[in-house]
């Protein structure tokens, strides 16, 4: 099941997924610039609460795991645009 339809109809469910939970289900789970994954994480990240971002950028910067850094990015990208 993709991320946003699994979002919509498991919200507590997703919650408790780590970051790199969250990407594996975004798309076909590969992380590349313009794919269906970076789209449908930024979407999640966008709906995500603030809490939800701060553990998500905490485990990238204290767990390496494949594209810790891309995602990083996308949670400073997130974090960035919320407060303009």
């Amino acid at each position: 099941m993709p991320l946003i339809a699994l979002t919509k109809s498991d919200p507590s469910t997703v919650a408790l997924f780590t970051i790199e939970q969250v990407v594996s289900f975004a798309g076909n789970g590969k992380l590349t610039d313009g794919s269906l994954c970076s789209e449908e994480l930024r979407e999640y990240l966008s709906g995500a609460d603030t809490k939800a971002l701060a553990r998500y950028a905490d485990h990238c910067l204290t767990e390496k795991f494949e594209k810790s850094g891309q995602v990083l990015q996308d949670l400073v990208n997130e974090l960035g645009r919320r407060l303009e």
